[in-house]
């Protein structure tokens, strides 16, 4: 049985990790950062942990790529976009590599908080925490 797999996606330092860190206590995460070269390689991973249990796992870039290709997995995907402003970006960013972020970050970012489909939820990283804690609170409660 293939469960559900809540994809976070968000740019970089938009809060993806801190959520798993949260989530992670209760439920199957899938970290981008374990396999960021090897796209194939993450959605088999996503793909074989669904099969145990409710996932949450992350994307920085290509989110809605990479929610296609497993929806044409059979899988249940439901996209969660973890939105961050620029501001607010930049200071994380700096604070966890010491340089400012490359353009093309955000581009991603302004990309993510323009492009999400009404009915999907989005939200900054606190907001996406407390939808999941309701939802998978629910889910997880019922798997066992």
């Amino acid at each position: 049985m293939k469960h559900p797999i809540y994809l976070l996606i968000g740019a970089p330092c938009s809060g993806k990790t801190w959520i798993i860190d949260q989530v992670k206590h209760f439920v199957r995460c899938v970290e981008h950062d374990l396999s960021p070269d090897n796209l194939d390689d993450y959605i088999w991973r996503v793909q074989y942990v669904s099969y145990s249990g409710v996932v949450v796992a992350d994307i920085p870039f290509k989110g809605e790529e990479f929610a296609a290709q497993l929806s044409k997995l059979g899988l249940d995907v439901h996209k969660l976009y973890v939105l961050v402003r620029d501001g607010d970006l930049k200071q994380r960013y700096f604070k966890r590599t010491g340089k400012l972020p490359h353009q093309y970050i955000l581009n991603t970012n302004k990309s993510i908080m323009e492009h999400f489909q009404e009915g999907e939820f989005a939200g900054d990283s606190t907001r996406v925490l407390e939808y999941l804690n309701g939802t998978l609170g629910a889910s997880t409660e019922s798997e066992r």
